[in-house]
């Protein structure tokens, strides 16, 4: 296996570590908390109370909406009377993508590339867009010895060891750059962001793409620094709220009341005078984090290449998940006649009613 091997073999011991045994090789995610729900979720018949299933990254800030909604309690008021609401906390979308398709969830708060996945599924519908951005999710961290332009780094990353969360936006993002910059790495390791940290802090990696706020997390740990983000070459990712056909199918008005609470949490999210409560409520989920990681992400947000609420799924979203087919085409993960089942009725339903509001 040589030095990729070797390097493979370190990696999968931290990993492992504390007993825990996880494939380095193909980075599970772990599956970090479920609130107020059971192992199955239901649906139940049309005019009864439904269990409604949600899974949301409070990790994810392009998707903190759904940390806003949650930790607000804004579903309260405007979905069906006896509603049961849990939660599903993952630290990569691929692991809510696989528990939606499964049926264990039945909404779910996804970058673009784990949403194009579910909408090609035949399964899922993607209904909304909470956020574009282009500093987000597309974030290349270097190591700290790395050179210090953008053009030298990605010339540098010849023969490098590199990593990502397979099957993300950061994915795409990582693919882009080495196609349009003509990389060849030693290796691409597909590894969980905790874990690229952690391989970091270990200096088994040489560069990584990862989201916020896991990338800050790494700058403040002195462990990596950014050397460009989507917004230096105009690439942009998105997160989508996903759902069950069978929800849409019989529960609209639950999903309609769902999305009137995604509106207001997406109008805390944008607003800057909100910001103390919104980091409270992000700061209660984002285990891990320290204030001062979690409020510097916030303020990137607010800042050029930050985040862009969208709700609907405009020209510009529909592009962004467009990039995301093609990318898993081009990988081999998606055939070239597949296509995703993107429908905004509900959202746009969702408009013409005034947002939910705190209980």
């Amino acid at each position: 296996m040589g030095r990729s091997g070797s390097v493979l073999r370190r990696l999968a011991g931290i990993v492992t570590a504390g007993g825990r045994r996880f494939s380095a090789a193909v980075g599970l995610a772990l599956l970090l908390a479920c609130g107020g729900c059971s192992r199955a979720g239901s649906l139940s018949a049309a005019g009864h109370p439904l269990q409604l299933r949600v899974g949301y990254q409070p990790y994810y800030a392009e998707a903190w909406s759904a940390a806003i909604l949650r930790g607000e309690r804004l579903y309260a008021n405007v979905l069906p009377a006896g509603t049961k609401v849990g939660f599903r906390v993952a630290n990569r979308g691929s692991v809510l993508e696989r528990e939606l398709l499964q049926g264990r969830i039945q909404m779910a708060y996804l970058g673009d590339v784990p949403a194009a996945m579910a909408a090609a599924s035949g399964q899922a519908v993607v209904i909304a867009a909470p956020a574009l951005s282009m500093n987000q999710c597309s974030v290349l961290l270097v190591a700290p010895d790395a050179p210090p332009t953008a053009a030298a780094v990605l010339h540098w990353m010849d023969g490098r060891r590199v990593a990502v969360p397979r099957g993300s936006c950061s994915d795409a993002f990582l693919g882009y750059l080495i196609e349009r910059a003509h990389i060849r790495p030693a290796a691409v390791y597909d590894l969980a962001p905790d874990t690229i940290g952690q391989a970091f802090r270990s200096h088994l990696l040489d560069a990584a793409v990862v989201w916020q706020p896991a990338a800050a997390a790494m700058v403040a740990a002195g462990v990596a620094r950014v050397a460009l983000t989507g917004a230096e070459v105009h690439w942009r990712d998105g997160a989508f709220l996903v759902a069950r056909k069978d929800l849409l199918r019989r529960h609209p008005g639950a999903v309609v009341g769902w999305l009137r609470a995604e509106r207001a949490a997406e109008t805390l999210l944008a607003d800057p005078a909100q910001g103390n409560a919104v980091l409270r409520t992000i700061g209660a989920q984002a285990v891990g984090y320290t204030p001062a990681v979690l409020g510097q992400v916030y303020a990137g947000l607010h800042a050029a290449g930050g985040i862009e609420p969208v709700f609907t799924l405009t020209p510009q979203a529909q592009a962004v998940l467009a990039q995301a087919r093609r990318f898993l085409v081009g990988e081999g993960r998606l055939p070239e006649d597949s296509t995703l089942a993107i429908d905004d009725r509900w959202a746009r339903r969702a408009q013409r009613l005034p947002p939910a509001v705190r209980p």
